[in-house]
């Protein structure tokens, strides 16, 4: 199971910090022209000028790492050169640590920050609490995030979505906009059936309490209904990440005797964790499917891509109906979430990526024994075949 949550690990952390990234540069974009300040020490400095502001999002991970050194060599003090070095960070070399030392050290140039747009302060305070979170520093994120969701600018809302201003909902939400109490919710509950297990014991769905926070991670309709829309991908990482939490403490150990006894106790958690890794994973396909024209080069430098991470969840759950262990009730359970993946998916998918998934289910459907699994999968089959 171990590389089912590699998977999950890009899905949530991958998405998340681009998502959080994507922040950063929209705020060093929309900010107006500065001249200059005083530093903190009394000394004047200078701010970037309007006409080396950002505008767009870096085309590859090289051209991010070039613009942020420049920026932040010629203009250390401004806070704006903080954010786009933390985009960089985020997005393209996974470096949380590095990324919350630059926000942070925006933070701290005051006399910068009075002379610049207001939307920098709370950019930057907006992503370090999204930063905090994804780290599940949730005490932390939400203290940061207060000041924001005590005002009616735009970033409550995009903070409150992903469930950092508890108690905040907004009236109605827009289609595609995910719940934040119930974004909220999930993210609780996979902290609570953390502090629940016990080394080589996770929780059991069979007990009451355990039970109902499992349904609350793994029940994934609200991400099934509807496609999310690209602005909840922030919220989305959030609850792909709580799955992946969750499903991190159900992983087969690597010993054989000791992971066919996991997989025979634990089968019940194993496949929930299985169908809601796919339910997650078309919805980041849905919602990334037509990405505005600024993102698109931070969703091309992410490996694997939403389209790959598809494709291997499909393939992790067929190895998984393909083991011993699982009764064919078990692998019959597991067809409705991979038919409702074929269907959201399928039209997604290049034809080369279809031509594989058809080919592994059918290959699967040959060796499965129950009648109804072997015609679920030839049905799940066609499905991908289908254009």
């Amino acid at each position: 199971m171990a590389a089912q949550f590699e998977i999950e690990g890009f899905m949530g952390r991958g998405f998340w910090r681009s998502c959080v990234a994507r922040l950063c540069v929209a705020a060093v974009v929309s900010v107006g022209p500065t001249d200059h300040a005083m530093a903190q020490g009394g000394d004047t400095i200078t701010l970037i000028p309007d006409s080396e502001l950002p505008r767009s999002v870096p085309r590859d991970a090289e051209e991010a790492r070039a613009r942020s050194e420049e920026l932040l060599r010629k203009y250390p003090h401004d806070p704006r050169a903080r954010l786009e070095r933390a985009a960089f960070l985020l997005a393209f070399m996974h470096d949380v640590a590095g990324a919350e030392r630059e926000l942070r050290a925006g933070l701290a140039e005051d006399k910068a920050l009075a002379r610049v747009k207001p939307a920098v302060a709370s950019a930057l305070r907006a992503t370090l609490a999204k930063t905090l979170a994804m780290e599940s520093r949730h005490d932390e994120a939400i203290a940061m995030a207060r000041p924001l969701c005590e005002t009616n600018s735009s970033f409550r809302a995009d903070v409150a979505k992903v469930g950092l201003c508890p108690g905040f909902a907004p009236a109605s939400r827009a289609p595609g906009e995910l719940d934040p109490a119930r974004l909220a919710a999930v993210v609780k509950a996979a902290d609570q059936l953390t502090a629940l297990a016990r080394p080589g014991r996770p929780p059991r769905a069979s007990d009451p309490a355990a039970g109902a926070l499992l349904d609350r991670v793994f029940d994934v309709g609200d991400l099934t209904r509807e496609v999310p829309a690209f602005n909840q991908l922030a919220g989305l990482g959030r609850w792909t990440m709580s799955i992946g939490a969750v499903c991190e403490m159900y992983d087969l150990p690597a010993a054989p005797e000791a992971g066919q006894e996991r997989m025979r106790d634990y089968s019940a958690e194993i496949g929930r964790c299985l169908d809601a890794s796919l339910g997650a994973s078309g919805a980041m396909l849905a919602a990334t499917a037509n990405p505005p024209a600024d993102a698109r080069g931070i969703l091309m430098a992410m490996h694997p891509s939403p389209h790959e991470t598809v494709v291997q969840t499909v393939q992790i759950m067929l190895a998984y109906m393909n083991r011993p262990e699982p009764a064919d009730d078990w692998r019959r359970a597991r067809l409705q979430a991979l038919a409702a993946l074929a269907a959201r998916a399928g039209p997604l998918l290049t034809t080369d990526e279809r031509r594989q998934l058809a080919t592994d289910v059918l290959s699967a459907s040959r060796t499965a024994r129950d009648a109804e699994v072997r015609t679920g999968l030839m049905s799940v089959a066609s499905r991908f075949g289908d254009k």
